[in-house]
């Protein structure tokens, strides 16, 4: 018999708690949930399900382990213990921690005109960089762009001719990783 891992699916970006469904061949009594970090290789055993009349299922609380990529397997007994199939979901990307940024420059306080270069610091996990600006003191915010790529650091060049004269303006980058 085949057994199949219906959720999550691979390449899935997990948070949180997230519901875990199997599906397995008639004569299946048991299913042993298995995570393997894809960095270090460690095999970590979830949950092992023998409550046939609910479904192979069981919430997963991702928050227990460190992100990065997983992999999810299941082997399926049956009730005499044989040994059945197993089945895997791939690149699990397990993904509770926030990034973080810190802007680097302009300096706070700093008059600026022209071209300005705004250069922020992030977190590995970041993706992109969007990068905003307020002329009331940081109750309206514009955008100014979007830095997609870490190369070079995550920085945008802001024209600020284009901008109206204020006393001050605060700028801000809102980092987001695989979860948004």
């Amino acid at each position: 018999g085949v057994v199949t891992i219906l959720q999550p699916k691979d390449n899935d970006i997990l948070t949180g708690s997230v519901k875990v469904v199997a599906l397995g061949p008639v004569n299946t009594r048991n299913m042993t949930f298995w995570l393997k970090n894809l960095t270090s290789g460690r095999l970590v055993p979830v949950y092992n399900d023998t409550l046939v009349e609910d479904g192979w299922n069981f919430t997963l609380d991702t928050t227990l382990r460190e992100d990065g990529l997983w992999e999810l397997s299941v082997n399926a007994t049956d009730d005499v213990g044989r040994y059945i199939d197993t089945a895997a979901a791939l690149n699990l990307r397990i993904d509770n921690v926030a990034p973080t940024a810190a802007l680097q420059q302009p300096a706070n306080g700093v008059i600026v005109r022209g071209a300005v270069i705004i250069n922020v610091t992030a977190s590995s996990d970041a993706k992109q960089v969007v990068f905003e600006y307020s002329n009331d003191s940081g109750t309206g915010w514009q955008p100014l762009g979007v830095d997609f790529s870490p190369s070079g650091g995550w920085t945008l060049a802001w024209y600020t001719p284009a901008v109206n004269d204020a006393a001050t303006y605060r700028v801000r980058a809102n980092v987001s990783d695989y979860a948004g």
